[in-house]
């Protein structure tokens, strides 16, 4: 089964009995502010009800380039 749901700062999806929570502000270096928070905490209060949710992998995008040292 895959589900996605629309936040606007985490990116929701179930794939197999596994809830992925990603952090979407690669250009903040996914920085977490109050509104990813309140996304976080729906995302959870979500999975919590759901009983085919059985693990939960959080991770963040990175960017596609990163300001190296020279």
């Amino acid at each position: 089964m895959n589900c996605e749901k629309d936040f606007e700062n985490i990116l929701y999806e179930i794939l197999d009995g596994i809830l992925y929570l990603t952090l979407n502000r690669p250009e903040a270096r996914n920085a977490l502010t109050p509104a990813m928070w309140r996304d976080i905490r729906s995302a959870v209060e979500m999975a919590r009800t759901d009983d085919s949710i059985k693990a939960v992998i959080v991770s963040g995008l990175r960017a596609t380039q990163i300001d190296q040292p020279k």
